[in-house]
Parts: structure tokens; C-alpha cells; sequence
């Protein structure tokens, strides 16, 4: 059951960032207009030897914080939509990409950041 009829509103990463120094977001990051990475992202893949025109991306979203931007109540949360280059492949289906911070992390092979309410069920059956 959808809890909106509307779609989900999508941006592409803003072109300046608020950082908190104590709580990096590794899903956030300055993008400049027109550039298909940001700058943490190319300098990180220049430190890896990995070139930008040919290097396998996956498309992610990451839900918008309420700190981010404003939304009307009853209205389904924004998203921003942006590319990771994919650095490797686990056993498990999860990519390892390039965040907009220029951090290591994983994701799921449809772009999604957290995991599916499925796999949690799962591991708590295992667990519990």
C-alpha cells in the first residue's frame, strides 16, 4: 500500500553543502553545475587510479532531511538523485560505491542506502 499518491519529488545534489563537522554526512556533498560527480568524489578516484568518463556508476537517492529543505506536511519526503561510481561488487548483491563525500560505502545494486525491511526481518529471526 503507497502512503502517497504522488511521486516523491527528486533533485540532483545541491551546488553548496552545509557541513557539521561532528556528524559528516557521507551521502551529502557539493555539486557543481553541469559536473557528473562532485569534488570529493573525483579526487578520491584520482587517488585510486580510476578514470571518470569510463568508470560504472550506479544511480542513488538518498531521502532529504527535514534540515535540508522544507516540505509540506502530507506530502512524500524529497529525494536527491545522484550518481556513484561502483568500486566492487559483494557476494550479497551490495555495491561498493564512492559517495558524494568521497567515502567508501555500500548500497543496493537499485540505488538504494538502507536496507530493505525484508533482509532486517531476516536477520532478526536469525538473531532472535
Amino acid at each position: 500500500m503507497k502512503r502517497f499518491k504522488e511521486p516523491a519529488p527528486e533533485y540532483p545534489l545541491p551546488t553548496s553543502e552545509w557541513i557539521t563537522p561532528s556528524k559528516i554526512n557521507p551521502w551529502r556533498g557539493a555539486k557543481r553545475e553541469g559536473s557528473r560527480f562532485t569534488d570529493w568524489q573525483y579526487r578520491a578516484m584520482a587517488r585510486m587510479g580510476l578514470d571518470p568518463l569510463t568508470v560504472e556508476t550506479v544511480t542513488v537517492r538518498s531521502l532529504v532531511s527535514q534540515r535540508e529543505m522544507w516540505w509540506p506536511t502530507g506530502t512524500p519526503n524529497p529525494v536527491y538523485v545522484f550518481d556513484c561510481p561502483i568500486l566492487g561488487r559483494r557476494k550479497d548483491g551490495r555495491l561498493l560505491v564512492l559517495s558524494p563525500r568521497g567515502m567508501e560505502k555500500l548500497v543496493w545494486p537499485d540505488g538504494s542506502i538502507r536496507a530493505r525491511k525484508s533482509r532486517a526481518k531476516d536477520r532478526e529471526t536469525a538473531h532472535g
